[in-house]
């Protein structure tokens, strides 16, 4: 017979016991940003981490939040609570702000470049081999101007023109023969179906250290811990390549990227961490970077 004491003990376990279970089934929210909802391989490796984490850390159901830049998501990343997750181009000062979750999704794709031109104009890119030789050529490289691509271009030394917005860009980019529309190979499929006053030039090509990786609000350490722990065991399991390939397989095929006109580039706006993460992870690796004018 149990005595009261062993009862009471007994009944207060088991009420623990019925909160934990009870409190692990509840589901929590996860807020990124809507603009990463919309991109399938993006979002779908985030359901890839939380399903891969949901045994250890319980179920996230996903909302999205709104913002009309990359800049501004930050701010409300920076805000407790008003945006969880952002996945995004790593960049130094970015790093400092959030938890960066150093496995890049993309395993650098983000910094695999290409052109978008303007109809017919790709003659005037075959001879160029040198940053020195864009310029003689007066041809400028347009990007947005809060993108890392503005920095990355104008440090190793070509001619940037930057823009508020891709509508703008566009516009101009439709008006002028002498400009190179920089676009990631995870990009330039969508874009030129966006696009279609523009062409994809078929002989050049930029590659430097650049990756999207995830970026979650510092008042939320147990969703970081959460997302990394899901990542890795998506990368153990293989599942994270499974459908890295699913997305991105054939696309350097499809463009001939390695039969391209090479540029190789500096980026040196990331941490010795994003950079061993892309070397680690990515499918190029970069050797240690030091400033351009060293």
């Amino acid at each position: 017979m149990l005595s009261k004491d062993t009862t009471v003990l007994t009944l207060f376990s088991a009420v623990l016991f019925f909160l934990s279970v009870n409190l692990h089934a509840q589901p929590k929210t996860l807020k990124i940003w809507e603009k990463n909802e919309q991109l399938p391989a993006t979002f779908e490796f985030i359901e890839l981490a939380l399903s891969k984490a949901e045994e250890k850390y319980g179920k996230y159901v996903i909302s999205t939040v709104s913002a009309d830049s990359v800049d501004q998501a930050f701010e409300l990343l920076n805000t407790p609570e008003a945006l969880d997750v952002i996945v995004s181009g790593v960049e130094a000062h970015r790093e400092t702000q959030a938890y960066p979750i150093y496995i890049p999704l993309d395993r650098g794709l983000l910094g695999f470049r290409v052109c978008l031109i303007q109809n017919g104009n790709s003659e005037q890119f075959n001879s160029l081999s040198t940053a020195i030789e864009f310029q003689e050529h007066n041809i400028s490289i347009f990007v947005n101007s809060a993108w890392p691509d503005n920095h990355i271009y104008r440090e190793n030394g070509f001619n940037v023109e930057g823009f508020k917005n891709v509508p703008e860009l566009t516009n101009a980019l439709s008006k002028v023969g002498n400009a190179c529309f920089s676009r990631s190979l995870i990009e330039i499929d969508s874009d030129a179906l966006r696009f279609s006053e523009l062409d994809i030039e078929p002989n050049i090509a930029f590659i430097y250290p650049l990756a999207d990786i995830v970026y979650v609000n510092k008042s939320n350490k147990q969703l970081q811990m959460a997302l990394e722990f899901g990542l890795k065991k998506a990368v153990s399991d293989q599942s994270f390549f499974r459908l890295f390939n699913k997305h991105y397989e054939k696309v350097l095929q499809k463009h001939s990227f390695y039969f391209r006109k090479m540029f190789l580039m500096r980026n040196t706006d990331i941490s010795s961490e994003a950079l061993d993460a892309i070397n680690k992870y990515g499918i190029a690796s970069f050797n240690k970077q030091s400033k351009i004018d060293d």
